[in-house]
């Protein structure tokens, strides 16, 4: 079934439930409704500026079946639209660059202070927004960002990442791990280098803090480094290096050491991170991927998507990928990457159909280039959550098994080595606190008995069809 923004939009979400249950209809209807919808609009049946009108037109249908009132206009209400816009918003806010109040990604003004924000303007679309760049807005990359290069872009990506990660910190002493300079290619002492030439991060006071934040500064190498530098003792550990350099240099060294690595983030530097709202994104939900590939979804897509649809249809990229490359762990985790998205912006309907997908490649044994004889355990987190969903929205067994049977559908392994029904049962008996540990080694006993308890190296399509031959 091939993915539609608009489908899931009209059909998914809090506010389509109660506007079903008003008209007498069920969750299950719901699920129904969309997923004849999608069979309409895949198999060309109708063309996507008739996805409303017939959405209204399947409503009416089931309606006027159950002998209930039809209805003659399906619309939600724009105010309450834009009310569930802003509260989604409260995962993903910035700061007014003159204040430092917190604002959201569609204020134009701070409305504490009144200064423009530059930030993008957005006009609500659904449960999400159309991001729309203010035309006057600019930064120090804006000449270069139509044919950046790939160095640019990890410098860009290098540079909002440490003024984030800085200006959430107490008193700005935050020091990144190395971890992030090597992620882009870049030394710590170039990106310091040059946010201080270009007046994105300041030198921060020091007057109430203690000395002893050289070992939040300063890793043991660096400070060994510095004993060495000023001839004293470089053994030890951090704190007895701490303590060298406190006691054998003067005040006025101690604090020219400090104030060389203490910063704190400019008004230019919350400029920059105010005017690229992906790299906040791309920080919260998809860190693990290449910068590059995002942020050329990113700069195609930015005057038609929001950043949620954005980061969705990156994933959807990444699935063909490790599908392509019989990567079918990898695949499981960008769906896990998915449902952080659609938790964030509380998309009830495919949080669930995404933690049920997960569920189901977990218990089966379909790894990265592998069909394995051993189990991968279900994570708890997965199978907690979707506990408290069905607690939380009252789902029987039989509106879960419409969400489950959707997720069969839609899920992109090979083939099911635990069987459908197998699935779903163990998926009950783990909602109703059947110990994990039992239904491990059950699963793990058929796992062995339906590979043979061999393990299946995959590499190619023929590889795979092998495979599935030995196993029938």
């Amino acid at each position: 079934m091939a993915y539609n923004n608009e489908i899931d939009n009209l059909t998914t979400g809090i506010l389509f439930i109660n506007y079903l249950k008003d008209l007498g209809l069920t969750e299950v209807d719901g699920i129904n409704i969309r997923n004849q919808l999608y069979f309409e609009y895949n198999n060309n049946h109708i063309p996507f500026s008739e996805l409303k009108h017939h959405l209204n037109q399947l409503i009416n249908q089931i309606l006027e079946n159950k002998g209930l009132k039809q209805v003659y206009d399906y619309s939600l209400d724009e105010n309450e639209k834009y009310l569930i816009y802003l509260y989604n918003q409260k995962h993903t806010t910035m700061h007014c660059s003159k204040c430092n109040n917190i604002i959201l990604y569609n204020d134009i003004y701070c409305h504490n202070c009144g200064e423009k924000t530059g930030y993008i303007s957005s006009n609500v679309i659904g449960y999400l927004t159309t991001d729309s760049p203010d035309n006057n807005s600019t930064t120090l990359f804006d000449k270069n960002k139509n044919n950046m290069t790939n160095g640019n872009i990890n410098r860009l990506y290098a540079i909002i990442t440490y003024l984030i990660l800085l200006d959430n910190k107490p008193f700005n002493l935050y020091r990144p791990e190395e971890s992030l300079f090597t992620k882009y290619n870049i030394t710590r002492e170039e990106l310091e280098y040059f946010m201080i030439n270009t007046d994105l991060i300041i030198t921060q006071e020091l007057e109430d803090i203690n000395y002893y934040t050289l070992g939040e500064l300063y890793n043991i190498e660096e400070l060994r480094n510095i004993t060495r530098k000023y001839n004293l003792n470089s053994n030890g550990d951090k704190k007895t290096l701490i303590t060298t350099l406190i006691n054998n240099l003067d005040t006025k060294i101690v604090d020219e050491i400090l104030e060389k690595r203490v910063y704190s983030v400019s008004n230019t530097g919350l400029t920059l991170i105010a005017s690229n709202p992906q790299i906040f994104f791309y920080n919260k939900f998809l860190k693990q991927y290449t910068p590059n590939e995002f942020e050329e979804i990113y700069q195609a897509n930015k005057n038609k998507l929001s950043l949620p649809q954005i980061g969705i249809i990156f994933l959807k990229e990444y699935e063909k990928k490790y599908l392509n490359e019989f990567k079918w762990q990898s695949y499981r985790n960008t769906l896990l990457n998915e449902y952080i998205i659609y938790d964030v912006i509380k998309n009830i309907d495919l949080k669930l159909e995404l933690l049920l997908k997960i569920f189901i490649c977990d218990i089966n044994p379909w790894k990265d280039n592998e069909l394995t004889n051993t189990y991968h355990p279900v994570i708890p987190f997965i199978s907690e959550t979707i506990k408290k969903i069905v607690e939380d929205y009252e789902l029987n067994n039989t509106k879960l098994n419409a969400y489950f049977l959707k997720a069969v559908q839609d899920i992109k392994l090979p083939k099911l080595i635990i069987s459908e029904d197998e699935i779903f049962k163990k998926l009950l008996e783990l909602l109703t606190n059947k110990s994990i540990n039992i239904i491990e080694s059950e699963v793990l006993r058929n796992i062995n008995k339906l590979t043979r308890n061999r393990k299946y190296i995959i590499n190619t399509y023929e590889n795979q069809e092998e495979v599935m031959k030995l196993l029938e």
